[in-house]
């Protein structure tokens, strides 16, 4: 199993997401589709997360296969973690083949993201149907894996936004 991930700025304040999961997709436990709305525990299973980095904090961004989403804000490592009603998952799209899972999404408006360089923690954690799970990411710091480590925010994004 593998996975990929891009990051790109559009528009004024969005982030757009690809996650690419290649090998034998059939043994993968996917979350039946709903419809879309703000849900904690999404990394319970598949589940697609962007964190994004701020000099006092950063963001977590979950988007899962059946189309729900969670937004949170800390206010440093692991303290906070309470929703930001400010910022939202969006047109969460997946594509399935027998090799292959494709997930899309767009962070619309986040307030970090209006910085013109901010640093981005990409990962993912794929479930199968057996209930093994294997945690996806960037860079993990030693040990277990931790997506809200510094370590992780290992993507930087340059360009700023254009108004």
């Amino acid at each position: 199993m593998s996975v990929t991930a891009t990051c790109t700025r559009e528009g004024a304040g969005e982030l757009a997401l690809r996650f690419t999961v290649k090998g034998d997709t059939t043994r993968l436990r996917l979350p039946e589709r709903k419809a879309p709305a703000r849900q904690d525990g999404l990394w319970r299973t598949t589940c697609f997360e962007v964190f994004v980095h701020e000099s006092d904090g950063y963001w977590e961004f979950n988007a899962s296969p059946s189309s729900e989403w969670a937004a949170y804000r800390f206010a440093g490592y692991r303290r906070g973690g309470e929703d930001d009603p400010g910022a939202t998952v969006r047109n969460i799209e997946t594509a399935l083949s027998p090799e292959t899972l494709e997930a899309t999404f767009e962070i619309a408006h986040p307030p970090c993201a209006r910085n013109a360089a901010i640093r981005i923690g990409l990962s993912a954690i794929i479930e199968t149907n057996e209930g093994a799970k294997s945690y996806w990411a960037l860079a993990h710091p030693p040990g277990d894996p931790d997506f809200h480590h510094q370590t992780s925010f290992a993507f930087a994004l340059e360009e700023a936004f254009q108004s």
